[in-house]
């Protein structure tokens, strides 16, 4: 479609010169050229399309993908379908796949097509020590995390990952149960949540690695306020000390709409967020996300 509306534009720019004088027959030429340029470069920027499965054919939905060192990314859908543009400058590039519950698969851009446009992934080996409760009574909670007033904080892509740091000061083992995000501007009519939590680098104190072994998905219809993760199911250990958590917000990829995590002013947890694959951003001087957690303690 875009190549035919340049097409008309095109003729359009012919039609018209007839009406000007030599004078502006140069920089008609120009917008000529300009204009079989773009349509070169509409032509030469191709999608590559497929699927991503497990090894028994199922498709993984919700797989993250782009290409490294850049900012072209995308999501898989619910089938594991995807659709990634693909310019020629990437070719020499890899592509990454990765989600929880799955071992990333790096794949070379120009070698993708032999794999019949299927990627399969392999599930990853558990990371996190099963938790298993004998009594309950016992169990204590503790939420961590920022609460507080807030302000909007506009997401940057589509596809965002937004954490926060939290510690655990105790030696006493302990799962996630919650993750709460406090959703400021609500624009779409459903979206949909990924609970991450990640170790801390020792060396630099930025995340390192998603320690979720299960690819839990969480759907919710427009809402503003806080909502709530409910990860029951997961029940594994977390590390001591300091550690990362929050969620992967997977939006709507056909629309421009774009509901808004909050900020809370003046918070001390440090908070990241990441549009490209393995890329973390601190942010700075704006406070910190809306975001909190409860552990348990057993």
């Amino acid at each position: 479609m875009s190549e035919k509306l340049l097409v008309f534009s095109l003729s359009m720019t012919k039609l018209h010169s007839f009406n000007k004088s030599i004078t502006n027959t140069g920089t008609t030429y120009m917008l000529v050229s300009l204009l079989l340029l773009c349509i070169q470069t509409v032509k030469s920027q191709p999608h590559i399309s497929g699927s991503i499965t497990d090894e028994a054919g199922q498709g993984i939905p919700y797989v993250r993908l782009g290409i490294i060192g850049t900012s072209l990314q995308t999501m898989s859908d619910e089938q594991g379908r995807f659709s990634l543009q693909l310019p020629i400058s990437a070719y020499s590039k890899d592509i990454s796949f990765e989600a929880p519950g799955y071992q990333t698969r790096t794949i070379p851009a120009k070698d993708l097509r032999k794999y019949e446009e299927t990627v399969v992934l392999k599930e990853s080996v558990i990371r996190l020590k099963d938790v298993e409760v004998v009594n309950s009574r016992k169990v204590k909670k503790k939420v961590l995390g920022n609460r507080g007033l807030v302000s909007g904080y506009r997401r940057k892509s589509v596809n965002t990952q937004y954490l926060i740091a939290v510690n655990k000061k105790k030696s006493r083992p302990a799962f996630v149960s919650k993750i709460w995000i406090h959703v400021n501007q609500p624009e779409e009519t459903q979206f949909t949540l990924r609970p991450l939590i990640y170790s801390a680098d020792q060396s630099t104190g930025q995340p390192l690695q998603n320690l979720v072994d299960q690819n839990m998905i969480f759907k919710f219809t427009q809402s503003k306020g806080w909502v709530c993760l409910d990860l029951g199911a997961l029940m594994s250990d977390v590390p001591d000390g300091k550690f990362f958590v929050g969620v992967e917000w997977i939006g709507n990829q056909n629309t421009q709409n774009q509901s808004s995590i909050s900020l809370l002013l003046g918070g001390s947890a440090d908070s990241y967020e990441s549009t490209q694959l393995g890329k973390w951003k601190l942010i700075k001087g704006q406070g910190a996300f809306g975001i909190k957690t409860q552990l348990q303690y057993y």
